[in-house]
């Protein structure tokens, strides 16, 4: 199947039967764990067809089903359990390598595992008809556990360890369309990271990468305050590459791309960072705030003011407090709404806000102003801001 829209991609496919597969980049093959852990390669020239997931020897393969069968009589040592079965489920369930694919029988849970990460590439949605060649390669897991439930997941045990293209159609992700559909999924569906790895296992799962996820954060906040933004930028990406819900990274990102100038891209951050989960309303107080002051930057005041307004509507205190008091009467007074930005500047005075080196960063003087906007100020204000 070629790429399709949004709405096309939100579709339930008509035919029930069909199991699923989301996988976050279009690799070349779709391969159980087993096969991309053991398939090497090989040192002969021209021998292999290399991919990102595994390398086929041709002149030498391997039966992965007999290999299979050596790994289970070893696990037999460290378990009660002898059914195989239940034995190959427990390794998938804990993130062992086995000969296992996993799949799904709702389109929309694969649709997820699809878009979930990596967002500078395509995913795909792998759609495998259980009645067709492959139906006695399918399997339930043994036993239900919550995991299990929530995920509908079944098994498909391959006899070469992977499955051949001509066996099943193919679904491309746009990346464009990943954060989009990961909302849609949540707001419809209730399907998201918390939902889908609920639990003490997907804290496990996820604990090693939000932990480099959050030091690839510090170390872009280290560069950013030594005014090295790109590099900064850098970090804050690798970050958000671990972990596309981290608000924070989005956040310092944005505030990077403001430094360079780079406004457009830095809303595009902030306007992620509002769609994620947060901590705490100072959270917001902080994204509300830099993303208005980057609209500020683009000469949208207007946009700027609703993103103030929402900043102080979380009754915030202090430092954030008194500069968005400053920011949007910076505005108010673009906007020549003149009471309004008299009001916020004489309240961030009162509250530590110096305004005169803030508008003298920007004009000459008062006449500079109203020449450049063909306006008069009052007299009032006017004396607020001379030198």
């Amino acid at each position: 199947m070629s790429d399709v829209s949004f709405d096309e991609l939100i579709e339930r496919p008509p035919n029930g039967n069909y199991i699923f597969r989301g996988e976050s980049k279009v690799f070349e093959l779709v391969s159980s764990g087993l096969f991309r852990e053991y398939s090497r390669p090989c040192d002969m020239e021209d021998c292999c067809a290399a991919n990102e997931e595994a390398t086929i020897c041709r002149r030498t393969p391997w039966d992965i089903e007999a290999y299979q069968g050596f790994e289970l009589e070893d696990a037999k040592r460290f378990t009660t359990e002898t059914d195989d079965r239940v034995i190959l489920t427990k390794i998938q369930h804990y993130g062992g390598k086995t000969n296992l694919i996993d799949f799904t029988t709702d389109y929309y849970v694969a649709l997820f595992f699809a878009c979930e990460a990596r967002y500078e590439d395509d995913g795909r949605v792998i759609l495998l008809d259980k009645s067709k060649e492959m139906r006695e390669h399918i399997c339930k897991p043994f036993r239900e556990n919550n995991r299990v439930k929530i995920q509908k997941s079944i098994f498909v045990r391959p006899p070469r360890g992977y499955i051949e293209g001509r066996r099943y159609e193919t679904l491309t992700i746009p990346n464009h369309l990943k954060r989009q559909l990961m909302n849609y999924l949540n707001a419809e569906h209730r399907i998201s990271r918390r939902s889908v790895y609920n639990g003490i296992h997907g804290f496990i799962k996820y604990r090693e990468v939000h932990r480099d996820a959050f030091f690839s954060l510090r170390e872009g906040v280290h560069f950013h305050r030594q005014g090295e933004f790109l590099t900064a930028i850098q970090h804050y990406g690798k970050a958000i590459s671990l972990n596309p819900d981290f608000f924070d990274a989005y956040n310092a990102r944005g505030l990077a791309y403001k430094c360079l100038g780079k406004y457009k891209r830095a809303i595009e951050d902030y306007d992620i960072a509002a769609q994620l989960p947060h901590n705490t309303s100072k959270d917001y107080v902080r994204l509300y705030h830099n993303r208005g002051c980057a609209y500020i930057a683009m000469g949208d005041y207007e946009q700027a003011v609703k993103d103030f307004d929402k900043s102080l509507a979380l009754n915030i205190s202090g430092k954030d407090k008194f500069l968005t008091h400053g920011s949007r009467g910076w505005a108010l007074l673009h906007l020549l709404e003149w009471e309004k930005a008299k009001e916020d500047l004489v309240r961030a005075q009162s509250l530590g806000r110096a305004v005169k080196p803030l508008f003298h960063d920007y004009y000459e003087s008062v006449a500079d102003f109203e020449r450049k906007h063909s306006v008069r100020i009052p007299k009032d204000i006017a004396a607020m801001l001379s030198k």
